[in-house]
């Protein structure tokens, strides 16, 4: 990496990015999820099957918000790491740069 940094802010606001299409994906699908139930039979229809059907889409549903929700969290907290090493980085720099004009003005001419 040419920044001098272990990690590469840039690569951390790339997988920022990448988090946010999979949360917006996933809200997509869960849409989806939600407006399939009025496609199948009607609720309290009877049918045992179809109750299973619902509790399992139930489950899949609150597990796909879950992994959205880590998903958009992840996106943020990235983006926020990429910018406190950025910071850090800018604060290391200029703290060397101030020893060093510190020390060449103690050394006196040459």
């Amino acid at each position: 990496m040419s920044n001098g940094l272990e990690v590469d802010p840039g690569e951390l606001r790339g997988l920022s990015i990448n988090s946010g299409v999979v949360a917006g994906n996933l809200d997509v699908l869960l849409r989806l999820l939600r407006t399939a139930e009025g496609e199948g039979a009607a609720p309290g229809g009877g049918f045992e099957a179809v109750a299973r059907l619902r509790e399992v889409r139930a489950g899949w549903e609150a597990r796909l918000a879950t992994v959205r929700d880590e998903a958009s969290g992840m996106e943020h907290g990235l983006v926020s790491a990429a910018g406190n090493f950025e910071a850090t980085e800018a604060d290391i720099q200029a703290g060397f740069a101030a020893l060093g004009a510190r020390l060449e003005q103690e050394a006196g001419p040459r």
